[in-house]
């Protein structure tokens, strides 16, 4: 066997021992996540009260409300059909993040690689929201 069919044999050996490690974390995740299927009324209105509680900590300490939070409940609304929620939830995030940006003024390089990389899925979720409710 030559150099570079070892080489080659190494490469394989590698890949498929980090895709089978992959597949692995990617099971157990998926094992991990929340089963929105099972979503009651009282798991929306635990997910905007840890909203209204994030509202509450950043605006104490003057930072960024975590998106977590809203995206949850925001995943909550649209698991149970209330779309119209679930927008409201996004763009409340996104209202407080503009708050933010208003009061202190931070830069154009900060609002491009931190603030809107948080509003960014929300922002997504509005729209997608938007199409799945009912027309009128």
């Amino acid at each position: 066997m030559n150099v570079l069919d070892t080489l080659i044999n190494s490469l394989i050996r590698k890949s498929s021992f980090t895709l089978s490690s992959i597949f692995a974390r990617s099971k157990n995740f998926k094992e991990e996540s929340i089963d929105v299927t099972d979503v009651s009324e009282s798991d929306l209105f635990q997910a905007v009260t840890a909203c209204r509680e994030e509202i509450a900590r950043s605006e104490s300490e003057g930072d960024i409300p975590s998106p977590q939070h809203f995206e949850k409940a925001a995943m909550y609304s649209r698991s149970v059909r209330n779309y119209e929620n679930e927008i409201a939830i996004c763009q409340m995030y996104v209202d407080l993040v503009n708050k933010y940006v208003y009061k202190h003024k931070p830069s154009k390089q900060y609002i491009d690689t931190e603030l809107m990389p948080l509003c960014e899925p929300l922002i997504h979720r509005i729209n997608n929201a938007k199409t799945l409710m009912p027309k009128n």
